[in-house]
């Protein structure tokens, strides 16, 4: 999405064909890592809530941080910020808060 940013010319696609793109990729990506975690969970014998817990919250979390990663540098190109600068410590940082906020409240809703 930075790039595209820098250099409009270089992708000649919509805007919306290029974030459906980057869903469907993190959709695939939320997939096989539920699939991978998943089998070895079940693997080491762990508890199947825990497990539902551990992918639910892993599959959320990959598609927000997917949003996040989209929209973030948007945003601030549009406030003006030089979103190559500060898209990287912005977005790892609501990363790491999201992930946990969406473990814990997945935990918390499923466990309970």
């Amino acid at each position: 999405m930075v790039q595209s940013l820098a250099n409009p010319l270089a992708i000649r696609e919509p805007l919306i064909v290029r974030l459906l793109k980057v869903f469907g990729v993190a959709a695939i990506n939320g997939l096989v890592l539920n699939a991978i975690v998943f089998g070895i969970n079940m693997a080491m014998g762990l508890s199947w809530n825990l497990s539902m817990v551990v992918c639910i919250a892993l599959y959320t979390v990959v598609m927000l941080s997917s949003v996040l990663g989209t929209l973030t540098p948007m945003v601030l190109e549009k406030l003006g910020i030089n979103p190559a600068m500060a898209s990287g410590p912005f977005i790892t940082i609501a990363n790491d808060l999201l992930g946990l906020t969406v473990y814990f409240t997945v935990a918390h809703l499923l466990l309970l």
